[in-house]
């Protein structure tokens, strides 16, 4: 949940309210529900990454497959979600610029992971 401007009495709010608490104006969900331009498509691609992910990190974990790809998938998603994020912030209101940077960092530092897996899986072969 994100804390937002009221449009009308310009103090801080849960961006979940559908009213101001301290005015009772009510608030514009709509920049906050997913409706940023390119922002639902992104996160759709993010999400299909991420469950490819948990799948082959499941089928690593029990020995049936080996391979380092998921991870790889992993620190794609993260980073692709934090690309949907930095969309987001840049709508109206929008608090919380930190988060993108963040999560875009933990799918970085998954992918160099993932990348070190592979080469050194490939030097032990």
């Amino acid at each position: 949940m994100a804390m937002v401007n009221c449009p009308s009495c310009k103090k801080i709010v849960n961006d979940a309210s559908k009213k101001c608490p301290n005015c009772g104006a009510p608030l514009n969900t709509s920049l906050f529900s997913g409706s940023v331009p390119g922002d639902k498509k992104l996160r759709t691609i993010s999400s299909v990454f991420m469950y490819g992910s948990a799948i082959l990190l499941f089928l690593e974990f029990f020995d049936i497959a080996k391979t380092y790809v998921g991870g790889l998938l992993l620190g794609i998603g993260f980073f692709i979600q934090g690309l949907s994020i930095i969309k987001a912030e840049k709508a109206k209101g929008y608090k919380g610029k930190s988060k993108a940077k963040i999560i875009m960092g933990i799918g970085v530092v998954i992918f160099i992971a993932g990348i070190i897996f592979i080469y050194i899986d490939l030097i032990t072969k």
